[in-house]
């Protein structure tokens, strides 16, 4: 498959040092620091002979580069001390006592769901798809190379999102985790500003696996047939973010007029990339909040279009499922 920039991954992974077994998820757009201290955007504190903002992950798509930032010990590559290197599947990278190794996506990863995939004659997926009001799954993207919340702390993804209440904003501490402000808002009832978090917070593809997560929640796995179909829709983009999937999932979004949960959940997946027009006239790509913005829509229909009078309770079902995911 065609790599795509809204795809473009990084995993560094700790295999020496302090933090062993750590795994750092990163994807493309602008630049990412790694430290001692509170400065780096992920921090190593317990690394004395790191700097406090040691070395960089600088995406310039489609490439990826690491850049040492004057760090007292300088930042190796693959053993050699760099100031400015372009990153390679399989590198590793040694910052004061910690070793890190590079996975780039596209390299190791294998994205299927809990849902039954199979490969055609023709090579295509073939999607095992429950009968009406049957028991449906929850869909889940599992990779290779870890997913998990786009940063680590919940500041950078509040700072971008479009739809956050002042109150909710008011509650975030700087070094708030995603986890950790997700909490905070459950905890004062910022019920919708946590599922808008959440949206913002998750890779685009986990988010609206994770919006049909909380539609086969908040129906307790029965669908109508309409759903079920447009569940199918979302369950062949999540295996498979191809053109051809993501039209599919403007069509059955459009279909339902935008008017229900998967509707909403098809429409994230259609706007994750490519262009909004035909594909006949010149690209228009997508604003960069639409994701999300669907994504949370779908979710916040989901917990109040049947027994609105428990839609507390659903949310918090739906914030759990969304911290699972980012986890």
């Amino acid at each position: 498959m065609e790599q795509r920039e809204s795809d473009m991954t990084i995993t560094l992974e700790v295999v020496k040092g302090p933090g062993a077994g750590r795994k750092i998820f990163l994807q493309s757009g602008g630049q990412t620091t790694v430290g001692r201290t509170d400065e780096a955007d992920y921090s190593f504190a317990n690394n004395e002979e790191m700097s406090g903002r040691h070395f960089a992950v600088v995406c310039q798509w489609p490439h990826w580069f690491l850049d040492d930032l004057d760090s007292s010990n300088g930042t190796m590559l693959n053993g050699e001390r760099i100031t400015h290197a372009e990153l390679k599947h399989g590198d590793e990278v040694a910052a004061g006592q910690n070793v890190f190794h590079v996975i780039l996506s596209g390299q190791d990863s294998r994205i299927h769901t809990t849902m039954d995939v199979e490969a055609s004659s023709e090579g295509e997926a073939a999607i095992e798809v429950s009968d009406a009001n049957s028991e449906l799954e929850p869909i889940i993207a599992v990779r290779d190379e870890p997913s998990g919340f786009v940063a680590a702390t919940a500041k950078p993804i509040c700072d971008q999102m479009k739809e956050l209440d002042e109150a909710a904003a008011t509650l975030l501490q700087p070094d708030h985790s995603p986890k950790q402000y997700l909490e905070v808002l459950e905890q004062n009832e910022q019920f919708t500003d946590a599922i808008r978090f959440l949206a913002n917070a998750l890779p685009r593809r986990d988010a609206v696996a994770w919006a049909a997560d909380c539609i086969v929640k908040a129906n307790q796995g029965k669908l109508a047939d309409a759903d079920a179909r447009a569940m199918e829709v979302i369950q062949a983009w999540v295996a498979d973010p191809s053109e051809a999937n993501r039209r599919a999932a403007q069509s059955a979004a459009e279909a339902a007029e935008l008017k229900t949960p998967t509707s909403w959940a098809a429409m994230g997946a259609f706007w994750s990339e490519g262009s909004m027009g035909p594909p006949e006239v010149p690209a228009i790509p997508p604003a960069s909040h639409l994701t999300a913005h669907a994504v949370s829509s779908s979710a916040i229909l989901a917990a109040v279009e049947k027994e609105p009078e428990k839609a507390s309770e659903k949310y918090h079902a739906f914030i759990q499922l969304g911290i699972e995911k980012g986890s």
